[in-house]
């Protein structure tokens, strides 16, 4: 098979990660097809490794934005590209196929935004771009020929609002590098200070669907209700995706004189992740959607107790690795926080819990699904059984 995985879409969170260990994976089990994996060289070289020699890095002169000049791209120039080098399967990364596709596409639906209610969203330009990014979607998956899931619970939520075949559906959960944990690395002198403290993580780019809203008046609680001088402080972990709520949460912390508190520190390298999880006193993702949550594996493996958000897809990925509260209520949050940090007992039972769970996760097992996925897509095409 010759086989191009469109990976232009992937620029921050999940698929970063996603990019960085699937061609891997793929690579350990599959030395007969060819891969093409296109990547912008303008912002993706990060994403460039050294793999065997049927992956080839496809590098196109693309910039990250505007996003318009890269759907152009995928819909008039890269069918182009499909024909002369004679692809036999596209894989997209995200929701957004190739309409002009002269192979069979497979896509992504990994965006919880596309199948989200956007009523409460600010502003016409908001909410129409949200429209057509939905009706995009939905012409996508009729083109498709397999629509992959990263969860049962996302699967089950889109279904409600993109008409998604059942015959379409595949649900292949995300790896997870193990070796992630044995990592050793010191703190960069910028952060150094984390060592020497108790604190709170969050790990997840700033953006409205993470809720940092409700993480700020939580722990403005927790420190109100609870011996401040013996509460950890809280570390915001991502970059910033949203200008808006970047400016709501400062705003918060500003109100709430937590400036000395509460440290947003910004996106660091991926190598740096390990030693800001291993000394973490508790880890809290409040996310009001989500289609699989990667940090909360990382939390697992790296023996942080974690409090999230009770929806249900977090509770597909954690199971009994966590203590779960209302994500509109800041004052469940806090009881929750408080709970795990004084109980030492549920802490070690949230951990050992979470270790387990982390088990279930693997790049390997995920690259043969999609090797399933492909091979399916390819003999189908070809009139095979």
């Amino acid at each position: 098979m010759r086989i191009f995985i469109d990976a232009l879409s992937a620029k921050a969170g999940g698929g970063i990660t996603y990019m960085r260990y699937l061609p891997k994976a793929l690579a350990s089990i599959d030395k007969d097809s060819d891969y093409f994996i296109l990547v912008s060289k303008r912002y993706q070289k990060g994403l460039i490794q050294d793999l065997p020699s049927n992956f080839h890095y496809y590098q196109v002169d693309i910039p990250s934005k505007p996003v318009i000049i890269r759907l152009l791209w995928e819909q008039f120039v890269l069918p182009l590209i499909l024909l002369r080098e004679h692809a036999d399967l596209l894989y997209v990364v995200t929701q957004t196929a190739c309409f002009l596709s002269p192979c069979p596409v497979i896509i992504a639906l990994r965006n919880p935004n596309v199948y989200a209610d956007f009523s409460q969203l600010i502003g016409f330009v908001n909410k129409m771009r949200r429209v057509i990014q939905r009706l995009i979607t939905e012409l996508s998956v009729r083109k498709a020929a397999k629509v992959i899931f990263v969860s049962e619970s996302s699967m089950k939520q889109a279904a409600r609002k993109i008409p998604v075949p059942a015959s379409k559906r595949v649900v292949i959960y995300h790896g997870f590098d193990h070796s992630f944990v044995l990592q050793n690395p010191s703190l960069p002198s910028n952060l150094s200070w984390l060592g020497q403290k108790d604190f709170i993580l969050c790990v997840s780019n700033i953006s409205r669907h993470k809720n940092y809203p409700t993480l700020i008046k939580g722990y403005s609680l927790l420190l109100k209700q609870a011996m401040a001088e013996q509460t950890p402080d809280l570390v915001i972990v991502g970059g910033i995706s949203d200008q808006r709520t970047y400016t709501i949460i400062m705003r918060l912390v500003h109100d709430s004189n937590l400036q000395e508190r509460v440290h947003l520190i910004g996106a660091v390298k991926h190598s740096t992740l390990p030693s800001i999880y291993k000394a973490a006193k508790l880890f809290v993702l409040p996310s009001l959607q989500e289609t699989f949550g990667h940090t909360l594996i990382e939390a697992m493996a790296s023996e942080v107790p974690i409090v999230a958000s009770d929806i249900p897809v977090i509770r597909e990925i954690c199971q009994q690795a966590a203590v779960y509260f209302d994500p509109n209520a800041p004052d469940d949050l806090r009881a929750k926080m408080e709970e795990v940090l004084s109980n030492s007992r549920l802490r070690e039972k949230l951990i050992q819990k979470g270790l387990e769970r982390a088990k279930a996760f693997s790049w390997e097992k995920c690259a043969k699904e999609t090797l399933a996925v492909f091979k399916e897509v390819y003999n189908a095409a070809k009139g095979r059984s």
